[in-house]
């Protein structure tokens, strides 16, 4: 074992760059998911606020008007009552009440806005969402898929968006579709997921759009040569409305590898680009790693770029983006040798399930890179690199220091 030769080895990855030829939705992935989601709730929740501040300004501004118009003693009271309209508040009348005496003058209580709390908004959304409320069905999806208010319960979300969907709710069939492909709340079904896809894209919706045409491309294994029209038309429909998925689908995986339609250079960066400006960082990195490496004229190499995105990836929790960055903080040659910091970033790709991220853990641990040696720890890590194959691992967890030290694993 040895932690320089693996360094060395690795760094060829550093020259080529080669973005990886694979569909699958991870950590990164789902976590952008949910904070876009949640993103959009606190800003609906926002501007529901604003609106129903700016209504009770102009009823408060229309009453005190009447009541200068009004001569004493004359008129009733008011009441009136509002609410957000939207799915997060709901706001709470109380009853004017005449003090005084009337035949003096009429004096008025403002209406005071009771704004729910956070409980009592979830709590409500369960027994409207029990009863059968379709908007309340999602809203609670929602809530428990992102974690608003309340811990995430895949479960819980997969089984509201599920009721909302089956009621011809359409946002809800994207995402009940999306968490029956990736296994999310339930066990994997692809036949139900595409269903429900397929249903929610058809009625126009830009982000089943994406998904769809994402599985339609992962379901034919990219086949070399192959051509899917139909894929690519949802996929650039949705990317040109937004969508950072189908964004980073056709920059990767369409015009990069040429997966469904023929490679184009232009397109890729085009689409890339969108999709990294838009916070997706799997796109960060392949973006990045293109710029390190030039890609044989596919984008002018420009290291400095290359590296700010592939930290932005990195700290998106993309984890390929952080094995890289962390390896080449440990090799010291294209940034500063900083070893305490790239084991911090290797450590989280080994955590996200990276295996070379593992490895090269494994390796600093091992010989004290940036560290304490603790030669125990490092055999975690190198038999989590070997149970996902990786070669070099597999060879380490048959030393008989290893196999000593793997004892003793709690």
């Amino acid at each position: 074992m040895d932690i320089m030769k693996a360094l060395v080895a690795a760094a060829s990855l550093l020259a080529l760059m080669p973005v990886a030829a694979h569909a699958a939705w991870g950590a990164a992935d789902d976590e952008a998911n949910r904070q876009r989601m949640m993103n959009s709730m606190r800003q609906q929740q926002a501007d529901n606020d604003r609106r129903s501040f700016e209504r009770q300004q102009q009823q408060q501004q229309s009453m005190y008007n009447k009541n200068l118009e009004r001569p004493a003693g004359g008129g009733s009271s008011y009441s009136g009552s509002s609410s957000s309209g939207g799915a997060f508040n709901s706001y709470q009348r109380e009853d004017p009440v005449d003090t005084g005496p009337q035949s003096v003058v009429k004096s008025y209580r403002f209406v005071i806005y009771v704004k729910e709390t956070e409980a009592q908004t979830i709590a409500r959304l369960e027994k409207e969402a029990a009863a059968g409320n379709m908007l309340s069905q999602f809203n609670l999806g929602r809530v428990y898929y992102t974690g608003y208010a309340t811990a995430r319960d895949d479960a819980k979300a997969r089984k509201w968006f599920g009721a909302a969907a089956r009621q011809g709710h359409v946002p809800s069939a994207a995402q009940y579709g999306m968490m029956n492909m990736n296994a999310q709340g339930g066990p994997a079904d692809r036949a139900e997921g595409m269903k429900y896809l397929k249903l929610a894209s058809d009625k126009g919706d830009t982000y089943a759009m994406s998904l769809y045409g994402f599985f339609l491309l992962d379901e034919r294994k990219f086949e070399e040569g192959l051509r899917m029209p139909d894929a690519v038309a949802l996929l650039t429909k949705a990317a040109d409305g937004g969508e950072v998925i189908a964004q980073a689908a056709l920059g990767r995986f369409v015009y990069y590898l040429g997966v469904g339609a023929p490679l184009n250079a232009d397109l890729a960066v085009k689409y890339l680009t969108l999709a990294a400006d838009n916070g997706d960082p799997g796109s960060m990195d392949d973006l990045g790693e293109l710029y390190m490496g030039g890609s044989n004229g596919l984008v002018k190499q420009d290291t400095k770029e290359g590296l700010r995105l592939i930290k932005a990836s990195a700290d998106g929790g993309f984890a390929r983006a952080q094995y890289l960055y962390g390896l080449m903080l440990l090799q010291g040659k294209l940034l500063p040798l900083d070893a305490p910091t790239g084991l911090s970033y290797v450590k989280k790709a080994a955590e996200n399930g990276h295996a070379d991220g593992q490895y090269i853990y494994a390796d600093c641990l091992y010989f004290g890179t940036g560290t304490a040696k603790n030669v125990v720890e490092s055999a975690r890590w190198y038999g989590k690199a070997a149970a996902q194959g990786h070669k070099e691992s597999i060879e380490i967890m048959k030393e008989p220091e290893m196999i000593e030290a793997a004892k003793k694993l709690s």
